[in-house]
């Protein structure tokens, strides 16, 4: 179990929290990119709030080190390849369980229907709302992906179908991006806390969807995704119940 002294600034392998000042970008494809979808689109301007974000998805071994459990489906590698086959709600959980044992206030409760819902003034570990994964996935820029609008240079910062091998990697295995995060393309699709919803038009500061339907929002694309499912745009949503290798999450605090 998780030694009470060790925090998530410092902990046993690649992930850290990254500090982030917030600010202004336009999330969303433009009208004239060809790759867009409709659901990308209209470009909407987001400011937000400052954050901490995780460098890397959590990993297998961190997620033993807190909760105990090492998944059937979990194969033997060291414990450094991302946590996947977690549902939203088991993912939430483990946001929860690491804020209890820090002293700091949950980020989940149950809400009406008994659905999860987010704590507004909780200081705890959280996902990353659909907004912040993206400004952070741009890092200051506004091409397709990370690194520039060509899918070439996809292979230094990405595991997917063209370079995985069809297989998960270990986290941190590919390069960072221009803000020191990992894994933001590739590798996992990645827990968000919105509901899929279309974006509301017009400018918008910290959003969240929280009005429920069938699925809760996924980015970043996966080790079995094409170049298209990797632009710092795309959008995809699972079910929360969903439980997938393709699937898993990294973690949030507020600044």
């Amino acid at each position: 179990m998780l030694g009470k002294s060790l925090t998530l600034e410092n902990p046993p392998g690649p992930a850290t929290l990254i500090s982030l000042a917030g600010g202004e970008f336009l999330r969303g494809s433009a009208d004239h990119d060809p790759l867009g979808f409709a659901i990308e689109r209209p470009r909407q301007p987001v400011r937000l709030s400052p954050f901490r974000m995780g460098a890397t998805p959590v990993t297998r071994a961190f997620y033993r080190e807190l909760t105990g459990r090492w998944l059937a489906d979990w194969e033997d590698d060291h414990g450094q390849l991302p946590a996947t086959h977690l549902s939203w709600p088991e993912a939430v959980d483990f946001c929860n369980r690491l804020s209890r044992l820090h002293g700091l206030a949950p980020c989940y409760r149950r809400g009406r229907w008994w659905r999860l819902e987010r704590v507004r003034d909780a200081d705890g570990y959280r996902l990353p709302s659909e907004a912040e994964w993206e400004y952070v996935a741009r890092a200051g820029y506004t091409h397709r992906f990370g690194h520039g609008d060509d899918p070439a240079g996809l292979a230094a910062i990405a595991w997917y179908a063209d370079n995985a091998d069809n297989r998960l990697h270990p986290v941190a295995s590919r390069a960072a991006n221009a803000w020191g995060l990992y894994d933001l393309q590739g590798l996992v699709w990645e827990w968000c806390e919105d509901w899929w919803q279309p974006y509301d038009p017009g400018p918008v500061t910290d959003p969240l969807a929280t009005m429920p339907s069938d699925a809760r929002v996924v980015r970043g694309g996966a080790y079995t995704s094409t170049a298209r499912d990797l632009r710092v745009a795309a959008r995809n949503g699972y079910p929360p119940a969903t439980t997938s290798r393709r699937v898993g999450f990294r973690l949030v605090r507020p600044a």
